[in-house]
């Protein structure tokens, strides 16, 4: 169900490309209750948000928002959201380079001000760990705490699973792949 394309976007990555997984609806539905259940008990301590990193995180992220009923925030990457004073890009390294992400503080002053200072982070696939371990240590670093990260897929040998629970983020991955 998920398809392997190589030299993209680079030679020597091996891209994973998600739609013929999404394109079954038996296997999206599976996806997203295991995610649900992985993140249930921590319903138990108040509520959290989920962070979609822009783009294919917001496909899962938004979906187990709506199913768990807490909030969804659209990571966006920088450049793609307007600026409403307290914009701050930040960066987040990836296996082919580098991701900007922009977020207006004052949405993040908004949860904080409605009690959400957790946030769990839900990405399509997990690699290296660069781009989660990033988008973690930002919110962290902003007053959140992050109690765990979920990914579609789990590229194994790239280290990612350790370098992320290295930087104290418990990892939940829904397939692991070997590379």
């Amino acid at each position: 169900m998920i398809k392997e394309i190589p030299d993209f976007p680079k030679p020597g990555i091996h891209f994973l490309e998600i739609t013929p997984f999404l394109l079954n609806p038996e296997e999206v539905n599976d996806a997203v209750s295991a995610f649900c259940e992985e993140l249930r008990p921590l319903l138990a301590d108040g509520p959290f948000v989920i962070i979609g990193p822009d783009a294919r995180g917001f496909i899962f992220a938004s979906m187990v928002a709506y199913a768990l009923h807490q909030p969804f925030f659209m990571l966006r990457k920088a450049g793609k959201l307007p600026n409403d004073g307290t914009q701050v890009v930040f960066s987040a390294e990836k296996e082919y380079g580098a991701s900007d992400f922009a977020v207006n503080m004052a949405d993040l002053d908004a949860l904080k001000s409605s009690g959400i200072t957790r946030v769990v982070v839900l990405d399509d696939v997990l690699a290296t760990g660069y781009t989660v371990l990033n988008i973690a240590q930002f919110f962290t670093s902003n007053g959140f705490s992050v109690p765990k990260v979920l990914d579609l897929i789990e590229i194994n040998g790239l280290g990612g699973r350790k370098r992320i629970e290295d930087g104290g983020f418990p990892v939940y991955s829904y397939i692991t792949h070997d590379e």
